[in-house]
């Protein structure tokens, strides 16, 4: 493997002490990662192209460097491929960029030296293939690179690692989510219910020839696509698109995130999680006036004339208690059977009853619920209206009047 993959000389009048002066006080051997008479202001990794990256580093002198300007890049001593270093700045050792037991250098640049508050770019390829006049760093593993100048005191260092770019990512089609059943028409509950869920899973990404790169892309800093929302089809499940951040690595640090981010389409099914019953709102669709749900009776239809048939006439109706939740909005039509009704009532054209509906009458809502030994209840007048009968009829001249009583 090329210790020196790639070097680039100082112009043809500059000697060996000029391009060891270019290195600054420093010499690369002071401690320090931020920099003293210059900082590196980007370090920007292209997309490969046959396999060569070309990688612009941007900086700016804090200092007067008369001479010139170097970089060196290094990589681990202690593997042959030269793969591996780590990545966190703020965790590398004082001094680590020139400890010969641990680093190497496995490229050189230079360029013409940069006032003080100018800026200066170097410019110069790697390749995870070996190619010519490249540095060779295996994809996913880290080297760095130090910056000084003939006036630079403490060189400036930063990290570079080559990475596949991940174009597009496989669909997402497992997502179970749950959301509390009087949200079950709230777009954001929904759409933060099923994102929930989303970011606990991973999808396979792939390059632009949809070929998959790295190995799996955690969801976990994904958003819903702007101005967009999940929607609910006709077959019940929900659809959107996520977009993962551009320089999201994969888990394995071998592929990043195309600029732009990567779009991932969801779908989605919501399950509804029971809320707890509370009121009663309609008794046989009708609201209640006065605190009180009215049923009207014909004597008629009553086979005794008591409380039993009275019981039983309202039953026969088919009538409907809605059962709702402390908001309104999520009820549960309930038949009205003859042993929801109280026993305080005395039998008469106008009863009150206590209308109360039980924990097993909700047994097969999805969206409602009571604990076992729960109730909720209503009071209910029924009315009897009594049968009229035509007892007797007057005849007089040419009118006939009929009194009934």
């Amino acid at each position: 493997m090329k210790k020196f993959g790639f070097i680039k000389k100082v112009t043809a009048a500059a000697t060996a002490a000029a391009m060891v002066a270019s290195l600054g006080i420093s010499a690369f051997a002071l401690e320090g990662n931020a920099g003293n008479g210059i900082t590196i202001d980007s370090v920007n990794i292209s997309a490969p192209t046959n396999g060569i990256y070309t990688v612009t580093v941007g900086f700016t002198a804090n200092s007067t460097n008369n001479i010139g300007m170097t970089m060196l890049t290094y990589a681990s001593n202690t593997a042959d491929d030269l793969t591996f270093v780590s990545g966190d700045t703020s965790t590398w050792p004082s001094n680590q960029y020139k400890n010969d037991d641990t680093m190497k250098v496995i490229g050189v640049d230079q360029i013409a030296g940069v006032s003080d508050g100018n800026t200066g770019t170097f410019t110069f390829n790697v390749s995870s293939n070996t190619a010519p006049d490249s540095i060779y760093l295996e994809k996913g593993k880290t080297a760095f690179i130090a910056l000084s100048g003939d006036g630079v005191t403490t060189p400036a260092v930063a990290p570079i690692t080559l990475m596949d770019y991940a174009e597009s990512a496989d669909a997402l089609s497992d997502v179970e989510a749950t959301v509390s059943a009087d949200k079950k028409n709230n777009t954001e509950a929904i759409d933060n219910a099923i994102l929930d869920v989303v970011k606990t899973k991973s999808v396979k990404v792939k390059d632009s020839t949809g070929t998959q790169v790295g190995d799996t892309v955690s969801l976990s800093t994904v958003a819903l696509k702007a101005d967009t929302h999940f929607t609910k089809g006709t077959d019940g499940k929900y659809t959107g698109i996520v977009v993962i951040p551009e320089g999201t690595k994969t888990v394995d640090g071998a592929a990043v995130v195309k600029a732009g981010g990567i779009e991932v389409a969801v779908t989605a099914t919501v399950s509804l999680d029971p809320v707890a019953a509370t009121q009663i709102t309609k008794v046989g669709g009708n609201a209640a006036v006065d605190n009180k749900f009215a049923i009207e009776l014909g004597e008629d239809e009553l086979a005794t004339k008591d409380i039993a048939g009275v019981k039983d006439a309202v039953a026969a109706r088919t009538l409907k208690a809605t059962v709702a939740d402390e908001t309104g909005n999520v009820t549960y039509d309930v038949p009205i059977t003859a042993g929801m009704l109280g026993t305080e009532a005395a039998y008469g054209s106008a009863m009150d009853f206590t209308l109360t509906v039980g924990s097993a009458a909700l047994a097969d809502s999805a969206e409602l619920t009571l604990a076992s030994d729960a109730t909720v209840t209503a009071t209910t007048s029924v009315n009897v209206t009594e049968k009229t009968y035509i007892k007797s009829i007057a005849l007089s001249g040419d009118a006939i009047n009929v009194t009934v009583t």
